[in-house]
């Protein structure tokens, strides 16, 4: 029986009707989701995955894993426009990201992180992007070595230039270890120029330089070879955690290299990105940075236990200021001149400071000897520039390269350093000698 007009297009409607409430239910059952970009290990991933999507059942997770310079170059391509949230170690990048104007404005401090350890701040300036969490610098140690050798573990960067220490550290070298330029920037930051160059010499006279091979100097320490690695955090624990026989030490003077987290200012998911970043600063997020197989430090204060192994935020530690922005061009000057006071001359400096402390041992009282050996000690370790020409140099270097870009030493006056400290190394053993020569 054929239907009236009117009743077919009530069927009909109500098909349709039936249609749509199909389809939204697909829609509905669909969750929502953020895309992450990020170069953090997979183990760390895997947690982070669980944790915030038991938190958000509504939000699934998707992880983009680039490295800096990938993540930078798919940001400037059509792909790069499905990503949310750009959460990774290397400020570079965040940066030249930030300057293109691909991230969204921040509240930043956020609520309960105070932006800040000691007068280090840690986010961004202009509120691009936040830390996220912080890594640490100190000392990797072989307690079997210590104890063999009868020596204390180091405190602070000061206690290496100690003479008992000769033979016992493995020290890094900028231009070869990426983790090692806030080790000398700590020293630099947190004694002063001349000062700070003065202890990073005494300090390299008493060691080995590191060749090249990342973090492959922890297995010298783990079987005992040496007793003191200067090292970031995460190679020690982490070696420790896989069980090999590695302690770690921060120093009480460190600087901290943030890692960051920014929502990209086209983010297709900019509820989702928000939700993400809000539960990654948040005590639960921040809580799993303890974690052993992560190992690293949160940047909001109550994440931390009162029975916290480490707490960057205890007043007892001393944290000095730098500059972020300025990164690239202080570590790439330091970098060179690093390789010009130490690395190029590395076995004429442990020569001749070896021959000084000898002749420190036989002045006895003579303040005239002790006047004389004191200035062979300054002409030493004295940088080949002052801290107003570093200054000046770095004002003509501008600001930070591109994303794995360092200024290069031809940009410096190298030759002429090398002049110079090759003329102070002659005078200085002239003026041991001549102590040698009145006993």
């Amino acid at each position: 029986m054929a239907l009236a007009p009117g009743a077919v297009m009530k069927h009909t409607k109500t098909i349709l009707l039936l249609l749509l409430g199909l389809c939204l239910q697909v829609v509905q059952a669909e969750p929502a989701k953020v895309v992450v970009m990020t170069s953090y290990p997979q183990e760390m991933l895997s947690r982070y995955q669980a944790a915030f999507e038991a938190a958000h059942p509504d939000i699934d997770l998707v992880f983009e894993w680039r490295r800096s310079n990938d993540a930078w170059k798919l940001m400037q391509t059509p792909q790069g426009a499905a990503v949310d949230v750009y959460w990774a170690p290397t400020l570079d990048t965040f940066v030249s990201m930030a300057d293109k104007n691909l991230f969204a404005t921040l509240d930043l401090p956020l609520k309960g992180v105070p932006g800040r350890v000691g007068q280090l701040d840690i986010d961004d300036a202009k509120h691009r992007f936040a830390a996220f969490e912080i890594a640490g610098f100190g000392f990797a140690l072989s307690q079997t070595w210590l104890d063999a050798h009868k020596l204390p573990a180091p405190r602070d960067w000061n206690d290496l230039t100690d003479v008992r220490y000769h033979g016992a550290i493995l020290m890094p070298v900028p231009s070869r270890q990426g983790f090692s330029p806030m080790i000398y920037e700590s020293i630099l930051q947190g004694l002063g120029w001349e000062q700070g160059w003065s202890v990073i010499s005494a300090i390299a006279a008493n060691s080995e330089l590191m060749g090249n091979g990342g973090g492959a100097f922890i297995d010298d320490i783990a079987a005992a070879k040496h007793g003191v690695a200067l090292s970031i955090d995460f190679f020690p624990k982490s070696a420790q955690a896989n069980g090999q026989a590695v302690q770690f030490r921060y120093a009480t003077t460190t600087l901290f290299s943030p890692a960051y987290v920014a929502r990209m200012q086209a983010a297709p998911h900019p509820e989702q990105a928000k939700a993400f970043i809000e539960w990654a600063m948040s005590d639960a997020g921040q809580a799993l940075l303890l974690h052993r197989d992560v190992a690293r430090l949160p940047v909001r204060p109550t994440a931390y236990k009162a029975d916290a192994e480490y707490n960057p935020f205890a007043p007892a530690n001393r944290i000095p200021g730098f500059d972020f922005l300025q990164a690239g061009p202080q570590i790439s000057l330091m970098s060179a001149l690093f390789d010009v006071q130490i690395t190029k001359r590395y076995t004429d400096l442990v020569a001749a400071t070896t021959k000084l402390r000898q002749a420190e041992q036989q002045v006895g009282g003579n303040a005239a000897a002790k006047a004389k050996l004191e200035q062979a000690k300054t002409l030493l370790n004295a940088p080949p520039v002052t801290a107003m020409e570093a200054k000046n140099l770095l004002q003509k270097s501008g600001s930070t390269p591109a994303p794995g870009g360092r200024i290069s030493p031809d940009s410096y006056p190298v030759q002429a350093w090398t002049q110079l400290l090759s003329s102070r190394m002659t005078e200085a053993l002239a003026l041991i000698d001549s102590v040698n020569a009145g006993r």
